[in-house]
């Protein structure tokens, strides 16, 4: 799938906090007997637990300092932005 994906192949890939990630029928079970209950149990996110995970690494980031590429700090700031909870307007 992820070679499809790249090539432009995988149609209606489902958007998720950590990228585009393929459907149970995008893949090809022959041979496997794997539910699609199951695949949906493990391609689930829990927002609050992703964003729990994502703000603990801030501890381990800061133990490298300088050294941490800024790349990878970014990509956890924009996961952390990904994660928070809609903002809803007031209504008065």
């Amino acid at each position: 799938w992820i070679v499809e994906r790249v090539r432009g192949g995988a149609a209606n890939p489902v958007e998720s906090p950590f990228g585009l990630m393929p459907r149970y029928q995008d893949i090809n079970w022959q041979g496997l007997a794997f539910p699609q209950e199951k695949f949906s149990k493990i391609m689930s996110v829990d927002p609050a637990e992703a964003r729990a995970e994502a703000e603990d690494q801030e501890e381990l980031f800061d133990r490298f300092g300088h050294r941490l590429p800024s790349e990878l700090e970014e990509q956890r700031q924009d996961l952390l932005r990904r994660l928070a909870p809609p903002v809803t307007a007031a209504v008065s």
